[in-house]
């Protein structure tokens, strides 16, 4: 029995802490946040094109260019090996280089976008026989734009929800809420709920992105 009521006051002073923080005898500050779901905007591409060891950035970017491949940000290139033959004396090492490229369309033309690289990948192979381009479909993008307006569109509802938890304080304290004294932006963050699945050709749906705002809002406080 002892042990439950001093648990029990254990938890009132816990509580009276975190009210008394939130309430002072002038301001009431409250802190809120709401999420909403964005469509991806962009499919993002890997390319790679394997070479000989004697090849050079603006070789490459002619080839891809020949083949149709108009766009497309130079990445980065390494050097690598592969094995044809693996003996202890003649392990067949075959050195070549891999030239990475990011490639970004909107969703609207993502088929296409696959139909058009797989027929880029033959005609490199074809007109340079040293040559092999290989793409994959990496990852999905929104817009700077897309999440800085879905914040604006936020904003409202989280003011309403700032007013009732300040309203819910300050009843408890016998108070009423006044004006807005300060607004300060908790921050926001959109992050992908759905991964796009590795296809050939044929699925068009975008995933969904999970873009939230907090904010922390300071009310003033007096008596009614």
């Amino acid at each position: 029995m002892k042990m439950r009521t001093a648990f029990s006051i254990l938890m009132f002073l816990i509580s009276s802490c975190l009210w008394a923080q939130a309430l002072d005898s002038n301001s009431i500050t409250v802190s809120v946040s709401r999420s909403t779901t964005l469509r991806a905007e962009q499919a993002n591409f890997a390319m790679s094109v394997r070479s000989g060891l004697d090849s050079n950035l603006t070789a490459i970017v002619s080839a891809l260019t020949a083949a149709g491949i108009q766009q497309g940000d130079f990445a980065g290139v390494y050097d690598f090996s592969t094995f044809t033959n693996i003996t202890f004396r003649d392990p067949g090492e075959v050195r070549e280089l891999n030239w990475q490229f990011s490639y970004s369309v909107p969703f609207s033309k993502l088929n296409e976008t696959l139909n058009s690289l797989a027929a880029s990948a033959i005609k490199v192979s074809s007109a340079n026989p040293r040559l092999t381009m290989s793409f994959s479909l990496s990852g999905s993008t929104v817009s700077d734009a897309s999440i800085a307006e879905a914040r604006r569109k936020l904003l409202p509802g989280l003011m309403d929800d700032a007013r009732k938890q300040a309203g819910l304080l300050a009843d408890a304290g016998g108070l009423a809420v006044g004006q807005v004294l300060a607004i300060t932006d908790g921050g926001s963050y959109a992050y992908s709920s759905s991964v796009i699945p590795v296809f050939s050709v044929g699925v068009v749906a975008s995933p969904n992105y999970a873009a939230s705002q907090s904010i922390t809002v300071k009310f003033a406080a007096g008596r009614p």
